[in-house]
């Protein structure tokens, strides 16, 4: 690996959504506000299958900013199944996740990437 590439490693968030909770918005707002200087994109693994949260993923105000991608998740109920096919869809040198009710801190991308 190059020493640009180790400096700057390109980085999927995978969020686990079992149904179209109101704070996966807050989620996404905190991601958008990341003082990282590190490509990203954001991948949201639909374990719910109803539709509802890759229709809202498709139009959401955050989506080209965000690099936002919906992956389906709904083959078997679960977190750790969203998760995974999250990670089997990313492009990411490296795989960070978090949960759709959260709200992560503006330094958790780079804080874990300076780690990595």
């Amino acid at each position: 690996m190059d020493r640009a590439r180790a400096a700057h490693p390109s980085i999927s968030v995978i969020i686990p959504v079992s149904s179209l909770d109101p704070l996966l918005d807050a989620q996404l707002q905190a991601l958008a506000e990341q003082d990282a200087d590190c490509p990203f994109d954001v991948l949201i693994s639909d374990n719910a299958g109803d539709g509802r949260v890759s229709d809202h993923v498709s139009s959401h105000p955050l989506r080209d900013r965000l690099r936002l991608t919906c992956v389906d998740a709904s083959a078997q109920v679960g977190a750790a199944h969203a998760r995974n096919r999250g990670a089997e869809n990313a492009s990411g040198d490296l795989l960070m996740f978090c949960d759709a009710d959260d709200v992560v801190h503006p330094s958790w991308l780079r804080t874990l990437a300076e780690l990595a």
